[in-house]
């Protein structure tokens, strides 16, 4: 009985033991081909079955966790039962494999002492995503095993492609003696002209090594349309090497940028895996039908970041410039900061100029956000300056098809009422202005939707004012609608003045006509004025922008005589009759104040104060009690007053008729001069 018992018991546990370790046996398998991985200097490396046999496996293998799902494939393997034990492998076969070369560790140390006895691996088809949108397709690849690790066996082929389609047909001509990959490129059937070729090399443990020269003509750019443009890079065994990528847009295309050189270059970092020094260069470019004079420079650290996009940062002690002289603009201390196709990309500088010789502006402090989208870029820019109150803002959009948008506005708000020197608000306008006041913004903006540049652009007045070394202008208002940029041209339209003063006297404003044809001359039309309470005509006026102003002409209508000599001071004489003339003010340093008027006809004049009247100047004018006697009753057949350097002066003719018995008398008097009316004496 206990005979029969063991018969039963013995296969029922080997049966038990055979089921444990096919249960098992998956993950024995995963472990095992893992262990391969590793032992190929693959820490990361992760296996994961989806089917399985006693002579192979199939599923889905990591090169590297932290850089899924960009270095993986689908896999078939083929063993032996006891091959596994014996760390042999008789076939491996990947598919379907996804790559990011730059997200790879490439210095790993290679096969360790523990290698396994490994096949050719053959690769049906693989899929490495390259830089600026690009990836390379490959099939029917091989690689074989070697003492320092792989190397890519002779034939297969791949496809290079952008986004617009296919670039050129890689074949692969097998490795030479000193370790290096060659390959060609041709053009594809119907793709664009791309050509070339060169020889990578790769040991575990260190960079690639060999050459690399790529051309191509016609190859579509976003905002920029088809571009020659050339690959290059050069790398010794003991060197970390040098990638330049140049673009050449078309000097008459349609695209934002136009001739000229684009060119990125990269040189690994010493010392810091997967990160890199590169430098942006422009050179000779033109901004749309410009002149192709401009340039840019600018250093930067580029950083893998493990499957997760690259990062861009500052190189330590190196910053860029940016120079573009048809703009009159000039950026020092350029950085940029930022993820590619991650979070919005920030270019600072250290200072920004706008104008040469002269800038328009003090020192700009600007940042400028691009944000990328599916079909170009969007931007916004703060650019505050040193002057509290100043600053310039933009934002606008750059679409991969040539089309772009930018507005851009310059605001000066001081902090409270007080003129602020105007040199300091802008050097440029320094040169004719002494002070502004008040708030004001410039903006305009430009755009591109394919039928050619269409700009606009407006100045705000927010009472603001203006000072020359002739006078001033206070409390502006209004908005004038800029209809060219370039020449400048506006629109025939009214702006609001409150006061202008000039000459050492004061006209309150009102509506006042503004027009420039673009022939740089401004022509103002008509305003209605106060002149020391007087009603005055401001005439029609042409000034040349950057000339010497004239003088400006203001109209008295007929007024009564007592109201004009109430404005000019002449306090206790009073008058009948009517006058009407002209005050001219002159709008720069220097320039003669002058006005006169003239009674439209006979009147007369009456004083009855205390003698020598006030209003006399004692020592320009003589028998000052006889004039006193006269100004009794006075009745003129004319009368005369004039405003010049020397202060007013009142010319009449005519008697009064109790002094002298009605003597006929012509009197020139000078008035008294009042800071209100004019310059003083």
């Amino acid at each position: 009985m206990v005979a029969k018992r063991w018969l039963v018991l013995v296969p029922a546990f080997l049966i038990l033991l055979a089921a444990l370790a096919w249960i098992s046996l998956p993950g024995r398998i995963e472990m095992a081909l893992s262990r391969a991985l590793w032992a190929e200097g693959l820490p990361g490396a992760q296996v994961e079955l989806s089917g399985w046999s006693l002579s192979g496996a199939q599923g889905r293998l990591l090169l590297d966790t932290a850089c899924a799902p960009g270095c993986s494939a689908q896999f078939d393997i083929r063993y032996r039962p006891l091959g596994l034990w014996r760390r042999e492998i008789d076939a491996l076969a990947l598919s379907g494999l996804v790559l990011d070369p730059f997200a790879l560790n490439w210095q790993l140390p290679g096969p360790g002492p523990d290698r396994w006895r490994l096949p050719p691996v053959t690769i049906a088809d693989a899929l490495l995503h390259l830089p600026a949108g690009m990836r390379l397709q490959v099939r029917n690849a091989r690689l074989l095993p070697v003492e320092t690790g792989w190397q890519v066996g002779e034939g297969g082929a791949a496809l290079l492609q952008s986004a617009a389609g296919p670039l050129a047909d890689l074949a692969l001509g097998g490795m030479a003696p000193d370790g290096t990959l060659g390959f060609t490129l041709r053009p594809p059937p119907g793709g664009q002209s791309l050509s070339g070729g060169g020889r990578i090399g790769w040991l575990p443990g260190h960079r690639p090594w060999g050459h690399v020269d790529i051309r191509g003509d016609g190859v579509p750019v976003p905002g920029l349309g088809p571009v020659q443009f050339r690959l290059a890079w050069q790398a010794e065994r003991a060197s970390p090497g040098r990638a330049t990528l140049s673009l050449f847009p078309p000097a008459r295309g349609e695209g934002a940028l136009r001739g000229g050189e684009l060119a990125m270059s990269l040189t690994p970092l010493e010392g810091a895996d997967g990160a890199y020094q590169g430098e942006l260069r422009a050179t000779d470019i033109g901004l749309a039908a410009g002149p192709r004079d401009n340039s840019l420079y600018l250093p930067f650290r580029l950083d893998a970041n493990m499957g997760k996009g690259w990062r861009l940062g500052a190189l330590e002690n190196q910053q860029g410039t940016l120079h573009l002289p048809s703009l009159g603009l000039v950026a020092e201390g350029l950085t940029i900061q930022g993820e590619i196709d991650g979070e919005p990309l920030a270019f600072t500088a250290a200072t920004l100029r706008l104008g040469e010789p002269v800038p328009l502006l003090p020192p700009l402090q600007p940042t400028l956000i691009l944000h990328h989208r599916a079909d170009g870029w969007d931007w916004t820019l703060a650019a505050p300056a040193t002057q509290p109150g100043l600053g310039l803002s933009g934002q606008g959009k750059v679409g991969g098809d040539g089309r772009f948008a930018a507005a851009v506005e310059i605001t000066h708000r001081p902090p409270d009422s007080r003129p602020v020197p105007a040199s300091r608000v802008s050097p440029w306008l320094g040169q004719w202005l002494t002070h502004l006041s008040g708030g004001a913004s410039l903006s305009f903006s430009v755009q591109e939707e394919g039928q050619g540049p269409q700009q606009d652009g407006a100045l705000t007045l927010e009472g603001a004012g203006i000072g020359w070394p002739g006078g001033s202008i206070n409390g502006l208002q209004g908005r004038i609608r800029l209809s060219a940029l370039s020449p400048l041209r506006l629109e025939r339209q009214d702006i609001s003045i409150g006061a202008l003063t000039a000459g050492g006297t004061t006209v309150l404003g009102g509506k006042m006509t503004v027009e420039l044809s673009g022939d740089g001359v401004l022509r103002t039309g008509p305003v209605a004025m106060q002149w020391q309470g007087l009603p005055v005509d401001m005439a029609p006026m042409a000034l040349a922008l950057g000339g010497n102003p004239p003088p400006l002409s203001l109209v008295l209508p007929s007024t009564p005589l007592d109201r004009l000599l109430v404005a000019l001071g002449a306090d206790g004489l009073t008058g009948e009759g009517a006058v009407a003339g002209t005050l001219s003010l002159p709008l720069r340093d220097g320039g003669d104040f002058a006005g006169e008027w003239q009674a439209q006809a006979p009147g007369r004049l009456h004083y009855d104060g205390p003698a020598p009247p006030p209003f006399l100047t004692p020592e320009r004018n003589q028998n000052l009690a006889l004039v006193t006697q006269a100004l009794r009753d006075f009745r003129f057949r004319s009368l005369g007053l004039r405003l010049g350097p020397d202060g007013p002066v009142l010319a009449i003719e005519g008697n009064n008729p109790g002094f002298y018995g009605g003597y006929d008398t012509t009197l020139s008097l000078s008035l008294r001069p009042t800071r209100s009316v004019g310059p003083v004496p």
